[in-house]
This record gives C-alpha cells, structure tokens and sequence, in this order.
C-alpha cells in the first residue's frame, strides 16, 4: 500500500548520492585559483566538489545532480552570478531542475563589494548571502565550515 504522507514528506528530503559523500558543493568561477582556495575549506573525507569555469557551465552541471551548495562568482565573462541565478530560478520554476534542488543553498563569492551586488529574487534555492573574496581567509573557512555543520546536522535531524 502506498502511504502518500510519507511519498511527499520523502520528497522534500536531500538524496545522499551512492558516491559515499555526504556534502555536494558546485563551484562555479571562471577563476581557477580562486575555486582551488575556496575548494580547500570543504572537510575531503565528507564533501564532493564539483566545479563549472563559466556560468553556462554552471547552470548545466546543476541540472545533473543535487547539490547542497553552490558557491557562485558574481563577475563572469558570458554569463555573471546574476544571469545564472535568473537561468536556474526560470529552469526550476519550469521544473527542468528536480525537487532536491530546492534544498539547494547558494552563496554568492565575490571580489565585488557587496553593496554593489543587486541578488535578484530566488524562491527555488536558498540563498544564503554573499561571502566577499577580500574577507580574511580565515573567516571564510569559518563560513563555509559552518554551513557544512548546520546543513548536516539540520539533515540528520530530518
């Protein structure tokens, strides 16, 4: 017998790919560099990294699996943290995204100040705000630390 209850509360929940990961992060950046540092704060034994070097590339690699985060650079060539924001927002609404990307997070990693950086509306991802590039590397790695813990243990209490 098929129990809609649990089918729709099971829908909402993250899957946790076969791949023995626990924490999936896309880094999207045309900066190699910078991808590599941020990269580094992720604990290796619990997260999978994934990277896309452009904004197209980015709103493509999303679409293959589900992410926890997607940690985005606002100034790209092609396509900028804005339009891959206003891409994926459109593609999720069409429903081109699967439901387990909505419990997707998305920090926007910038060297821009962030008063200069206009987010528009996402309902689809959970925006979690702007980590500027210029803030000291030891309080990124606090950040993006954090939010690996708080996600996890938030899933774990699902």
């Amino acid at each position: 017998m098929n129990d809609s209850k649990n089918d729709s509360k099971n829908e909402n929940k993250p899957v946790i790919p076969s791949d023995g990961y626990l924490f999936r992060v896309l880094i999207i950046d045309d900066d190699v560099n910078s991808s590599m540092i941020v990269s580094s704060f992720f604990p290796a034994e619990t997260c999978k990294i994934d990277f896309a070097f452009d904004g197209i590339s980015g709103v493509i690699q999303l679409s293959k699996c589900p992410y926890d985060l997607v940690i985005l650079d606002w100034h790209m060539p092609f396509m900028g943290g804005d339009k891959v924001l206003e891409r994926i927002e459109k593609l999720a609404h069409k429903g081109y995204y699967d439901s387990h990307n909505k419990n997707t997070q998305v920090i926007v990693y910038s060297a821009e100040s962030p008063s200069a950086i206009h987010v528009p509306q996402i309902t689809q991802f959970e925006y979690l705000g702007i980590l500027p590039k210029m803030t000291p590397v030891v309080n990124r790695y606090q950040t993006i630390r954090e939010i690996v813990k708080k996600t996890l243990e938030k899933r774990e209490a699902a």
